[in-house]
């Protein structure tokens, strides 16, 4: 007879209990994940209906809501014509600068076209496969062809695009404006024809929760954008007291139309400044840049970021205090650091600040916007190192980083007009021009006045009072 072992009752009871309670948690959390599944994909279902229901509305707001909207020309900073040339102070030895103030260009120089590369400004891309779209015939846009546009749009599922996006701008460290010109680039081959582009682009920037428009003529699509910042030189049309600036030139008189109403509340203005360019694409270019020092001349030899200076000249051109607050990338900071923190050693700081002064009167040749250009054309201090000339507000942007970073001095900016220079927080000398700003005494100096020192102003300004430019 077979008697049954009482001791080993408790452990057999402990291990059946343990398994059923582990049963009983897988079950529930089987089914709580379940639950969290289902969960998912019913918000997700609610939030694409959702989406269906406003593209559906929207498209159907497209069908009817356009109007005529004024077009008014491209503000101007200053109005005031510019120096043809640099002035040289009385007396100044110019027997080894002979040729201050004149340029002479072999060629136009332009940055090299993005659209024409394989390269987005130095980096090699992943192309991102947008969705085959049947477009209707827009070479004579209307508000019909428009709303159809957006219906095959939004027919479309973008949400895989729209994420790989995002990941590209982040990866890329990409502003606001650096994303639409990544996009542009993006689809210049799968989408030559322009109004079919432009109009895509309307759609992905607003899915990316941009307040972007398109407004129409009879052959022309043309986007437009808000901005936080102002932008100079665009077309602009005001609606309901939002400006909204024009990415291409109309060229005719016929009329403009567009919609007054947005495709999401929540879709915000373009921030367009120098907080976020591009990643460095670590293709390095050097500039001799050779100036007057004593009797002699001294070169220095300064680097600078290629893809991140190219892709300064597609930026439009805003306010001067964005300018003087950008900080260079870092191959141009470290290059002016150790190119020239040595050259300082030894001098006091009013000798200190009239040698980087003389440094860039007589380091670059001046020339006039649109003489290099054929536009008023605002330069960082990259491209004053990529290009062959620059003028006032540029030999200031360059001086006042220069004596920002390597002094350690308060700079301001002076708005002349026809004009701009700095002035820095200094030790007044007898004679020195002046100016006050918030409780400061700053000194002129200015970078376009060739062989002045600290405090000493130009003949043709010196009853002027500038506008102080804080940052």
């Amino acid at each position: 007879m077979n008697v049954l072992d009482t001791r080993a009752l408790p452990c057999t009871l402990f291990i059946i209990i343990s398994l059923t309670f582990s049963i009983i948690q897988t079950t529930n959390a089987s089914s709580l994940d379940d639950d969290w599944k289902a969960f998912q994909q019913t918000e997700n279902q609610l939030f694409n209906d959702f989406r269906s229901e406003h593209d559906k509305a929207f498209t159907q707001f497209l069908e009817e809501h356009w109007e005529e909207f004024d077009l008014f020309q491209g503000k101007t900073r200053d109005v005031t014509p510019k120096l043809p040339k640099a002035p040289v102070v009385k007396n100044w030895i110019t027997s080894i600068y002979d040729k201050i103030g004149q340029t002479i260009f072999k060629e136009e120089p332009k940055a090299k076209n993005y659209k024409d590369s394989r390269f987005f400004f130095g980096h090699q891309i992943n192309p991102i496969q947008f969705p085959s779209i049947d477009f209707p015939d827009l070479n004579h846009p209307n508000n019909k062809k428009l709303a159809q546009t957006w219906k095959q749009f939004s027919n479309i599922d973008h949400e895989r695009t729209i994420q790989e996006l995002s990941r590209h701008k982040k990866n890329l460290r990409l502003g606001d404006w650096g994303l639409y010109l990544y996009l542009d680039y993006l689809l210049q081959d799968q989408l030559p024809a322009e109004n079919q582009r432009i109009s895509y682009l309307w759609f992905l920037l607003n899915k990316m929760n941009y307040d972007v428009k398109v407004a129409y003529d009879k052959t022309q699509i043309f986007l437009m954008i808000p901005s936080d910042q102002t932008i100079y030189g665009k077309s602009f049309v005001e609606i309901k007291q939002v400006t909204y600036y024009m990415l291409k030139t109309k060229t005719d008189q016929s009329p403009l139309l567009s919609y007054p109403g947005k495709y999401s509340k929540n879709n915000q203005s373009f921030v367009v400044d120098f907080k976020n360019i591009i990643k460095p694409s670590g293709q390095k270019k050097s500039r001799d840049l050779n100036y007057k020092e004593g009797n002699s001349t001294t070169k220095i030899e300064l680097d600078f970021d290629t893809g991140i200076s190219a892709m300064l000249n597609y930026y439009p051109q805003i306010d001067l205090v964005h300018y003087f607050s950008a900080q260079p990338d870092e191959t141009t900071i470290q290059s002016l650091r150790s190119q020239i923190s040595t050259k300082l050693k030894g001098l006091t700081e009013r000798e200190s600040i009239n040698y980087l002064l003389n440094l860039t009167q007589t380091g670059f040749t001046y020339a006039k916007d649109q003489q290099q250009f054929g536009e008023e054309n605002y330069l960082l201090t990259e491209e004053s190192l990529l290009y062959q000339a620059n003028d006032c507000e540029d030999r200031s942007i360059f001086l006042a980083w220069l004596i920002k970073d390597l002094l350690e001095l308060r700079v301001i900016g002076l708005d002349f007009p026809g004009h701009i220079a700095i002035a820095v927080e200094t030790k007044k000398e007898t004679n020195d021009w002046h100016i006050s700003s918030n409780g400061r005494s700053y000194v002129l100096a200015d970078p376009t006045y060739i062989g002045a020192k600290a405090g000493m102003i130009m003949p043709s300004i010196k009853n002027e009072i500038p506008k102080v430019i804080n940052f």
